[in-house]
């Protein structure tokens, strides 16, 4: 599938809500229609259609939503052929750029040949290094480039590649959940920002240490440095920010997202496998969704909510869900993709390392 993203230049990508039609070479509908528009101009996260076998009366809708709406969106369309680029030139409008994302060097090889000055490239790191030569040709072309690790992508190397590129920012990527991926956009300088505040963090601990003292150590910072973030409601902020490692890192505030890319983050750098996951309350199957850590330890996948023991951390009281398995005491249920099966809790936590 190749991913056209209509994006604003301030943009801060968050969560996507898609939607999937099978068009089947006839006309839009008018219940289609409407569900778009209804979709496109109320939701708050950004949206991703998905459009198999579609035709041009498809593409005069999006046209003409997108133009209607204020918000950055996402646009999928999925097809037998190759997607011509008379198509995308025809759904650009004023206020939107396109970006095109390259999933593999066929693709760039494809898109690179056709695409004009006016088109984002939105390209995976280990792409873009194989394909570096060939963009150095034509520094008129954007790059946003993506990875879901930071730790595999230095401040110098993106220094490097900003001299030889038109680097316009990061899309940092860091979980599949039912089709929907998390992911935030960040300005160069944000993101060097961003890597310099972890690498100062991952300095306090000690690299020679065991697996489980490395990720207590980090565990720790995370839960002292973030505070949650709370609107004037008194609900879960809902600012881009506190989502994102821009809060979690850059500001120190944050809700459940933002604590667990940040921990996430941080563990990459000390080389501890990990990944954030999403889930539901296990009492409540109407509940809001959460998002925490799974962290692996000598070989075991454990339960870890930075989120909810930021609190015990700060207030110095011993931390409770830490390195749980699936069932006991912990709280939430996995959704996520990505999601692995803890079995095991780790009994004999030491909570005085870090005091």
């Amino acid at each position: 599938n190749m991913i056209i993203s209509f994006i604003k230049r301030n943009c801060k990508i968050q969560n996507d809500t898609r939607i999937s039609i099978n068009a089947q070479h006839r006309n839009i509908s008018i219940q289609e229609i409407k569900k778009m528009k209804d979709i496109i101009l109320r939701s708050n996260n950004d949206v991703i259609i998905v459009l198999k076998n579609y035709n041009k009366s498809y593409l005069d809708t999006l046209r003409n939503l997108i133009k209607m709406s204020r918000k950055e969106k996402h646009v999928v369309l999925d097809s037998e052929n190759e997607i011509e680029y008379s198509d995308i030139q025809y759904l650009i409008n004023d206020n939107s750029n396109i970006v095109v994302s390259v999933k593999n060097e066929n693709e760039f090889n494809y898109h690179f040949n056709k695409a004009n000055n006016k088109i984002f490239f939105s390209i995976d790191y280990n792409i873009l290094l194989n394909k570096l030569p060939k963009l150095k040709e034509n520094k008129n072309y954007n790059v946003i480039l993506k990875i879901s690790d930071l730790s595999k992508c230095s401040v110098d190397t993106i220094l490097s590649i900003g001299k030889d590129i038109g680097l316009y920012g990061i899309e940092v990527k860091w979980s599949n959940i039912k089709g929907s991926c998390m992911r935030h956009l960040y300005s160069v300088s944000e993101y060097i920002n961003i890597l310099t505040k972890l690498n100062s963090f991952s300095k306090n601990i000690d690299r020679y240490q065991s697996e489980y003292y490395k990720f207590i150590q980090a565990y720790y910072l995370i839960g002292r440095n973030i505070k949650f973030d709370f609107d004037d409601d008194g609900e879960p902020s809902r600012s881009s920010d506190s989502h994102s490692l821009r809060g979690g890192v850059l500001k120190g505030i944050a809700v459940c997202e933002g604590y667990s890319e940040s921990l996430s983050q941080l563990l990459n750098i000390l080389n501890i496998e990990n990944k954030c996951v999403t889930g539901v309350d296990r009492n409540c199957s109407n509940g809001s969704m959460h998002v925490w850590n799974q962290v692996k330890i000598n070989g075991n996948w454990y339960n870890c909510d930075i989120t909810n023991d930021s609190v015990n951390i700060r207030e110095n009281r011993q931390v409770d869900m830490c390195l749980l398995n699936d069932n006991d005491f912990f709280l939430y249920k996995a959704i996520s993709d990505n999601a692995e099966i803890c079995e095991k809790t780790w009994n004999c936590l030491d909570y005085d390392i870090e005091r």
